[in-house]
């Protein structure tokens, strides 16, 4: 038997409990609203909760890099990795 899948609001939370600033995006990646506060503060439990109520658009959750996520940081490889 597989696991059931944890709603993205819950994995949001897990994600806030370990410290990273997680924000709601868009199917693209993009977030839907400005983010620029989440660079310098991890949200709120209500504020993550209202991100992910709009389930037009919170489709997706992005942790932002840098600082307010504890120095963490990303790469991200294009095109298979094939130009790595």
């Amino acid at each position: 038997m597989e696991p059931t899948p944890l709603p993205i609001v819950d994995a949001a939370l897990s994600y806030r409990a370990a410290s990273l600033s997680v924000i709601a995006t868009l199917a693209t990646k993009a977030p839907f609203f400005p983010w620029k506060d989440f660079a310098s503060a991890i949200a709120t439990e209500e504020q993550l909760a209202g991100m992910f109520m709009d389930t037009e658009r919170a489709h997706c959750l992005g942790i932002v890099c840098g600082a307010v996520s504890g120095h963490l940081e990303c790469i991200d490889f294009d095109a298979g990795g094939e130009v790595w």
